[in-house]
């Protein structure tokens, strides 16, 4: 029994849902409609942010396009990865360029069994984009990261 402004009530009235009714909850015993809401909000202070400072655009766009694809929001990932990609050839931002490539062929390969003909090469493509340019760049500890994801799907670059 928490009085209404002890940290913990918040958890509890959250783990309850909006109606009173239990939510659906996640391992950590969390709801998981809360989780997502609170994402979605913090999208888009993270948007209204980023129209402000260019430097942080191309990634903030990359991490909108993350959390539309991990909410099975194909289409709007899509949306979000292709502004990434825009921005950072606009702003000639090769390193938050490459890592939205190596975003783009992770998250499908993912999937990989379920791909379209198309989409199976946009995902080749996008790791053949950000394996050449991780190694143009030099960026060693990226390119690990990108084999280590890619070693775990059946789809390589071609």
């Amino acid at each position: 029994s928490y009085g209404k402004d002890h940290p913990g009530a918040y958890t509890k009235a959250a783990a309850q849902g909006r109606e009173g009714r239990p939510g659906i909850p996640d391992h950590r015993g969390g709801d998981k409609r809360v989780y997502r809401r609170n994402a979605a909000e913090s999208g888009k202070n993270l948007m209204k942010v980023c129209q402000k400072a260019a430097l942080y655009r191309t990634d903030s766009y990359r991490l909108m396009g993350l959390f539309k694809s991990l909410i099975n929001d194909h289409k709007g990932a899509s949306k979000w990865w292709d502004r990434s990609i825009r921005e950072g050839e606009t702003l000639n931002a090769l390193p938050q360029l490459s890592r939205t490539y190596a975003e783009i062929g992770v998250r499908l390969s993912v999937n990989g069994g379920q791909l379209s003909p198309r989409e199976a090469d946009k995902c080749k493509t996008a790791l053949k984009k950000a394996r050449e340019m991780f190694t143009n760049l030099r960026l060693s500890k990226d390119l690990e990261t990108l084999n280590l994801a890619t070693d775990t799907t059946h789809i390589k670059p071609s």
